[in-house]
């Protein structure tokens, strides 16, 4: 006599669990349908006519067990194993994970906190009064020489020009006086253009704007 029981579970997973555990007690599963609402699977058996049917009913009562291993029962029960190995499989002395983090956090040294600088408040810095202005320096009054005034050459030589003016000047001899026109300084006698040498009385020279320079033993006064 052949028994046939269908069962749905949610997921692939789930019935593949429940046709392994099947199997190990002679249920053949023919038919495995993947719908939308999960996975279909049909589980079929022979059993004995001889035997009672309280037999039968206990022995069929292994898929139905099935049902439930693969609905959730089993789940919880692999979880807990798979723990239990993994706890094993830890080394005689290896700390647990709970341990070793404390003991990290045990031998971390605090970091001291260091107090921020407290702002400073910026001080005011005056203005920069504004730089008082120096009135310029007037330039100097250019100091004549004592010897040459206006209208008067005293006795030595002169640059005509920028120290006497050209012009008719008058001279007065009370014993031996000198005078000479000169086109150059260097004391030859090609360089007197004209001279004179006065013994005695009044006498007249005349200096002229291309002269270099006059040379004279006595006073001249120019003649307005």
């Amino acid at each position: 006599m052949t028994t046939h029981i269908r069962r749905n579970y949610p997921t692939k997973d789930v019935a593949e669990k429940a046709i392994e555990q099947a199997k190990r007690f002679g249920w053949t599963i023919p038919t495995v349908t993947q719908k939308a609402d999960g996975c279909h699977v049909t589980f079929t058996r022979e059993v004995d006519p001889f035997r009672s049917e309280a037999a039968a009913e206990k022995r069929s009562g292994w898929p139905k067990a099935l049902f439930w291993l693969g609905a959730g029962i089993g789940v919880p029960i692999c979880l807990a194993i798979a723990c239990l190995a993994a706890t094993a499989a830890l080394p005689k002395g290896q700390p647990t994970p709970a341990a070793a983090q404390a003991a990290i956090l045990a031998s971390v040294t605090p970091t001291p906190v260091i107090p921020m600088p407290t702002a400073m408040v910026p001080t005011a810095i005056p203005p920069t009064p504004a730089p008082t202005e120096i009135p310029p320096t007037p330039a100097p009054t250019p100091t004549e020489d004592p010897r040459v005034n206006h209208g008067i050459i005293m006795p030595g030589t002169w640059l005509v020009g920028s120290e006497v003016e050209s012009g008719t000047y008058r001279g007065e001899s009370s014993g031996l006086c000198y005078w000479a026109r000169l086109s150059g300084l260097g004391g030859s006698l090609g360089e007197i253009i004209v001279n004179a040498l006065i013994s005695e009385g009044p006498y007249f020279v005349e200096i002229s704007p291309s002269d270099l320079a006059i040379n004279t033993t006595c006073t001249l006064l120019a003649v307005e």
